[in-house]
């Protein structure tokens, strides 16, 4: 459902390849579709190749709707949430099959601006070489 001569083509099959979208499935990507929260989070954590950080095979977040993270996910939500990226609701939710509105937008990529700026060298340090 990706027209080769879209105007983003490019743009999709690059990301794609590089792993950090892999579309609704069934042979589908739904170019035009709202992102959803839990996809927002999926590509900001692989963009930054910390999903491993997650413990194997499928990690528990905190969110009190742990359960409604798709399995794809989990373990990117849980590794959001332990940097700061994503925080959740005033009651504890993550909401993660929600549209993804353009003020969480505005947030998600704040904090993870921050992050990239001061929290992956404390995290590369801390949690990847066991600097001390």
């Amino acid at each position: 459902d990706v027209s080769t001569d879209g105007v983003y083509y490019d743009q999709i099959k690059s990301a794609f390849e590089r792993g950090l979208v892999s579309g609704r499935g069934y042979n589908k990507f739904a170019p035009d579709d709202y992102l959803t929260v839990a996809d927002a989070v999926t590509i900001f954590i692989r963009a930054v190749g910390l999903e491993g950080l997650a413990p194997n095979p499928i990690a528990v977040t905190t969110f009190r709707d742990n359960d409604e993270i798709p399995i794809y996910a989990r373990n990117a939500a849980y590794v959001a949430q332990k940097i700061g990226l994503v925080r959740g609701d005033n009651r504890g939710y993550l909401n993660p099959n929600n549209n993804l509105t353009k003020a969480q937008a505005a947030a998600l990529i704040s904090r993870f601006i921050n992050y990239m700026r001061d929290g992956i060298k404390k995290d590369y340090r801390d949690r990847i070489v066991n600097y001390n």
